[in-house]
Parts: C-alpha cells; structure tokens; sequence
C-alpha cells in the first residue's frame, strides 16, 4: 500500500496525549493532528487538514474529510463522503457517514448517528442513541437525545428538546414555544418542559396536576393551560 501521508515530525500535547501532524505527500502541505496512524486511512481521500484533532481510538476514513479546529475521539468514527469542520466534536461511540455534515459548535456523543444527507451545526448537541438521517438540519442550541430520531426535510432548531422516543418526520410532528423560564417542546410521542422530557403514553405522562420544573404556583399556572392546548393541536402517536 502507497502512503499518502507522513509525519512531519512537530508534536504537540492535547488532552493528555501526544499528537503529531501530518503532511500530504503528493503535494507536501501540512495538515491537522493525529495521534497514531491508525486514527486517519492511508486509502481513499480521507484527510484530516487544518487544525483538527483525531486522537484515541477514532476513525477518519474512506473520503470523510475533518478539518478547521474540530476535535473527533473516543471510538468515533467519520467515514463515506462525511465532514466534521468547524469547532465541532465528534465522541466516544459517534457514527458519521454518507455525505452528512457536522460543524459550528455542535457536538455528538454517546452512540448517536448522523448520515444520509443530515447536518448538525450551530450549539446543537446529540446524544444518546439519537439519529439525525436524511435531509434532516438540527441547529441553534437543539438537544436530540435516548433514541430520538429527526429525519425527512425537517429543519430542528431554536430550543427544542427532542427527546425519549420521539419522532420528527416532517415539519408537522414538532412544535416548540420559547417561553420563559422553560421552553416546551411538543412531538407526537413526547413532551419536554425545559429539559424534563416525558412520554404521551402510558403512566409517566405530564398531567396538568403536575409540577413542572420548579414548584412554584406562578410555573402551574403558566403550563396548565398551555399543555391541554397544544396536546389537541398535535396528536399522539405511537
């Protein structure tokens, strides 16, 4: 197997481990860090460029390209024609694939998944076991997480919590109120008040008898009436 990169010999400490850059040979630019080769594919038109970090047992491979100053790690793996750039951070048991994108600030942990045609940019955070797939676009300071999934065309932004078990297929399946002090995120299998997200199902519902975040009388009375409302504008489903 021809190489297609070698080291340039500069190191540098990052999280407690030794990086080393790298340099493309066929035309002899520098490129990002890596912290042994097996973290970035000597085949295919992978790179790692700029200044970003591929560190751990993590995996840059096929043509996926990480760049700017995003950071991939753990046991992530970025591989197909997929790109991390940006400050973006890519973690643990990460999976990004096909032609998705990842960039701005946003950062993937646990298990979660991003491929198909999906982007995740801005502040926006998932986790879990979560899945972004499509054309999906989740964005601004959006939390996916437990085995949520936003596929389709569908645009996720603002405050939403998407949470448990929840499904965004289309527009139509999420409704979120940016509301003081707690936003409410409304699917049609969940609802989220602030970052406490419950089933439409079963015992462990919202109930309009319920606190919400705080126990204050000022809060029940402000979600009340809002959480019957909008269970009749958007109905349940499984």
């Amino acid at each position: 197997m021809n190489k297609k990169y070698e080291f340039t010999g500069e190191t540098m400490i990052w999280s407690n481990t030794t990086l080393k850059r790298i340099r493309y040979l066929s035309t002899g630019i520098s490129g990002g860090w890596i912290e042994k080769e097996e973290n970035l594919s000597q085949e295919g038109e992978c790179w790692v460029g700029d200044s970003a970090k591929v560190f751990d047992s993590a995996r840059v491979y096929d043509s996926a390209k990480v760049f700017g100053k995003a950071q991939v790690f753990g046991k992530a793996q970025v591989f197909g024609n997929a790109q991390v750039f940006d400050l973006a951070q890519i973690s643990d048991s990460v999976q990004i694939f096909d032609t998705a994108k990842v960039h701005g600030s946003a950062w993937i942990y646990d298990s979660a998944q991003v491929f198909g045609s999906a982007w995740v940019f801005n502040s926006a955070q998932v986790y879990g076991k979560a899945k972004i797939f499509n054309l999906a676009r989740v964005m601004g300071t959006v939390r996916v997480l437990d085995s949520a999934s936003v596929s389709g065309e569908v645009q996720v932004h603002g405050l939403a919590w998407v949470s448990l078990n929840a499904k965004i297929e289309k527009s139509e399946d999420i409704i979120v109120l940016h509301l003081h002090p707690y936003p409410v995120t409304f699917t049609r299998q969940t609802i989220s008040i602030g970052c406490q997200g419950r089933s439409r199902f079963g015992a462990k519902q919202w109930k309009i008898t319920d606190d919400v975040p705080e126990k204050t009388e000022e809060l029940i009375r402000l979600y009340k009436p809002i959480l019957s409302f909008f269970k009749k504008k958007l109905p349940r489903t499984k």
